[in-house]
């Protein structure tokens, strides 16, 4: 279900002599699937699949019309093994991705290997990376720093209609 320990008390496990190992990130499916996961979660949203689902079983087929990924604006707000995991897969769907990272483009020296973002962005630019939206992943890792990320003034940063998916841990 995730990645990384960022969840983990390492000290007080420590003390109570629990052993702790990482769970690596990308190259072993943990990153990849999540990242599946997030998608599943943008074309249900787009699609409007329960409410399909719905309508279906009221023979009222074709309503939902829904929307489709393609030409929409995608923000990535975590950058990480797990950002970048979603970014490749995106690349088919004919999505303007925008990736927000705390240090930007600068940061991390191996970020976007092989993969392709329109933007780049530090996390001073995360307000106008939320405006663009159609779709906002949060894919952040669950660091001090970013407890509280997701609040109201991210919301109101975000256009009308626009869908947040939260995977983040």
């Amino acid at each position: 279900y995730g990645v990384g320990l960022d969840s983990v008390d390492i000290p007080a496990a420590t003390q109570a002599g629990v052993m702790v190992a990482n769970v690596p990130s990308v190259g072993t499916g943990n990153a990849e699937s999540v990242a599946e996961l997030a998608i599943a979660h943008m074309l249900m949203l787009s699609r409007d699949i329960p409410l399909a689902f719905e309508r279906f079983n009221e023979q009222r087929v074709g309503s939902p019309l829904g929307n489709c990924l393609w030409h929409s604006t995608v923000t990535l707000v975590g950058y990480g093994g797990i950002g970048e995991e979603i970014a490749r897969r995106l690349a088919g769907f004919g999505v303007h991705i925008i990736a927000v990272s705390r240090r930007g483009p600068s940061g991390e020296a191996e970020r976007d290997r092989g993969v392709h973002v329109d933007e780049h962005v530090e996390q001073s630019g995360l307000g106008a990376a939320l405006a663009a939206a159609d779709y906002v992943v949060v894919a952040a890792p669950a660091s001090p720093e970013n407890i509280g990320l997701v609040d109201s003034a991210m919301f109101a940063r975000m256009k009308a209609g626009a869908c947040i998916v939260n995977i983040a841990r």
